[in-house]
């Protein structure tokens, strides 16, 4: 791999935590916010959860990956996607707090840390992959 190309992949990478945090933030904003206006607690995650896929989807198709949009194809991928990231997310909480036995911040901490080390290679080599 040339000096250009692993910049360029470091570069990418930097913009995917960016993006990655960027949706994390979307998520507890709005889950917040929402949650001063409608006090059941499904509403609240559930309209942070849907804008905090927007940005996750829009910002990596457009800003991380650098890809135009195909969202027949791509859409229905992120789809895929966010369910490997809901089983990944649920299996390994369940995992690390209800079997090994640590703390549950413990458990999301695991989560946060090994998550984009799954999701990045299926976002940039499927979801968002421009040749079909």
């Amino acid at each position: 791999m040339s000096k250009k190309n692993k910049i360029d992949s470091i570069y990418e990478v930097v913009r995917y935590l960016f993006i990655g945090g960027l949706s994390a933030l979307t998520y507890f904003t709005v889950s917040n916010l929402t949650n001063l206006i409608f006090t059941i607690s499904f509403v609240s995650a559930s309209l942070g959860w849907l804008m905090s896929v927007l940005v996750s989807y829009f910002g990596h198709m457009k800003i991380t990956y650098r890809v135009q949009p195909n969202h027949k194809i791509m859409g229905w991928k992120f789809i895929v996607l966010c369910a490997i990231n809901l089983l990944y997310t649920n299996a390994s909480t369940y995992t690390v707090h209800d079997i090994i036995g640590f703390e549950y911040l413990v458990a999301s901490g695991f989560v946060v840390v090994t998550l984009p080390f799954i999701l990045y290679p299926i976002g940039k080599f499927w979801v968002f992959k421009e040749k079909f």
